[in-house]
């Protein structure tokens, strides 16, 4: 069956179609007339849950990472640039389709802004003996592709500080967005959020996440 494609001229007008036709997938622009891609976003989100892709004008998405970190934290699943023209038959159209059809089939839930956030937690004061110093006996490994980000930022948001084990994580991610994922992961968390390295120590109490374009295979003398 041919998908059934909607084109709306501004972001009030997207919402109020979005919530009317339920689709399957919105590929949405960040800038647009009345309200922005981020506000529209954020409406959908809240009153009808619905896979969302944010495009970008900006060529270089390394700098539009705090865009994109904005972008997943409204419930947006990806941020992506923006072609000049897409033809049917270019290299960039086929990508973009494929992305599409693979959004549409993520599980989203509800997201109401503000609700989302949680309240900031009080800092924890390191002691001496903390178990950040000592080799984690267990590691917990967690895999996560589109869509990730979210469920990670909800996942690492219920531990509490008093880690007895290490997490290691691998997010299919442009490199672009790692540094300011592993920032974002880390905001008001009681325990260190970093990115791997070859041969580093893995401690009990910290986050490692992947470097980009990489998996992650732990060592026996606990370093990855």
């Amino acid at each position: 069956m041919e998908p059934r494609r909607h084109e709306d001229k501004n972001g009030e007008e997207g919402v109020r179609e979005t919530l009317r036709l339920a689709p399957n997938i919105v590929l949405m622009d960040v800038n647009m007339p009345l309200l922005d891609g981020l506000a529209a976003t954020a409406r959908i989100m809240a009153e009808k849950p619905t896979p969302i892709l944010l495009m970008t004008a900006s060529e270089n998405l390394k700098n539009e990472v705090d865009l994109g970190l904005r972008a997943l934290e409204i419930g947006a699943l990806d941020l992506v640039s923006k072609p000049e023209a897409i033809q049917v038959a270019d290299k960039g159209a086929q990508a973009l389709l494929t992305r599409l059809k693979l959004l549409a089939g993520v599980p989203v839930i509800s997201h109401p802004r503000g609700l989302s956030k949680r309240a900031k937690r009080p800092e924890k004061t390191a002691r001496a003996g903390s178990s950040i110093i000592h080799r984690a006996r267990r590691v917990i490994g967690v895999v996560a592709s589109t869509g990730g980000p979210r469920a990670l930022k909800t996942f690492l948001g219920g531990l509490s500080g008093e880690l007895d084990a290490a997490i290691v994580i691998v997010q299919h991610i442009d490199g672009a967005f790692l540094e300011g994922l592993v920032r974002w992961l880390g905001d008001d968390r009681p325990f260190p959020v970093v990115v791997g390295e070859d041969g580093r120590g893995i401690h009990e109490g910290e986050v490692i996440v992947a470097p980009g374009l990489c998996h992650m295979e732990v060592a026996i003398d606990r370093s990855p």
